[in-house]
């Protein structure tokens, strides 16, 4: 009995330090196990590590070069646009100068019209004088029959007497006057490059003012039978002169006579 009980004791010891070294070994396999995760783990992370490096310099790489691109971009858009300014500065000033040659041209093509056309005018100003000049007797001539005619520096004068009026102050005409009137406005119709001024005179009997009115009314009457006949009112001009411009010395009938007169000067329209 006692024999088997040392033997059964010593086999639990047996079995006891098997179980002691067993769990020893598996633990010792289970922490072998754990440092094969963790240094797996680890592997991984710097794996992971590695490949993130490897991509943050990829993109740095693609960040600079993009950087290097958009610097030459950007210098080469500055020299583009230094050398735009550089034309449009150049443009501007050819364009300045081009538009003060044409500026100068236009100022000379307008010179010389102006030269040419004063010289057309200056022509055919000469040429209606000269047709004026060469056909003033003529007309001179037909208008001797209305009354006196003479010519001076104003132009063409022709004097009605007092014989025209139905009175001495009278501003209406007398009956021989009317015929006479007609073929004078006709005449002066017929002849448009002359200007007709009339102007009515009188003797001094009389107050300034009446004399003024008689001779106004006189060288109206005068004026509205001439438009009548075709004498545009642009052509003619009235004056009542009143008794201002005497002939003569209001001193004898005779002279009153004479200073009651009616001037029409012609004057030639060039």
């Amino acid at each position: 009995m006692d024999v088997a009980a040392r033997a059964a004791i010593s086999a639990a010891v047996k079995a006891e330090q098997t179980a002691y070294i067993r769990k020893d070994a598996r633990e010792k396999r289970n922490e072998k196990a754990r440092a094969d995760a963790e240094t797996r783990q680890a592997e991984n992370r710097f794996a992971d590590a590695q490949n993130e490096i490897a991509e943050l310099k990829r993109q740095l790489q693609d960040e600079t070069r993009q950087r290097e691109l958009s610097e030459r971009d950007v210098n080469t858009y500055s020299t583009q646009i230094k050398e735009l300014r550089a034309e449009n500065g150049r443009l501007r000033e050819e364009l300045g100068r081009t538009k003060v040659e044409a500026d100068n041209a236009k100022a000379k093509i307008e010179t010389i019209e102006t030269a040419q056309r004063a010289a057309e005018e200056q022509r055919d100003k000469e040429q209606r004088i000269g047709t004026l000049t060469a056909g003033q007797p003529a007309f001179m001539q037909s208008l001797r029959r209305f009354g006196s005619v003479s010519k001076n520096e104003r132009g063409i004068i022709l004097t009605l007497p007092e014989t025209y009026w139905s009175a001495v102050r009278s501003s209406s005409f007398s009956p021989t006057a009317d015929p006479k009137i007609s073929s004078l406005g006709e005449l002066l119709a017929n002849n448009p490059d002359y200007r007709v001024v009339i102007e009515a005179h009188t003797d001094d009997k009389g107050t300034p003012e009446e004399l003024s009115s008689l001779t106004e009314q006189r060288a109206h009457l005068i004026a509205d039978r001439l438009s009548g006949f075709g004498v545009t009112n642009t052509r003619i001009e009235v004056k009542g002169m009143g008794a201002t411009l005497p002939v003569a010395p209001n001193t004898t009938n005779a002279n009153r006579a004479r200073n009651r007169r009616v001037n029409l000067i012609l004057v030639p329209n060039i």
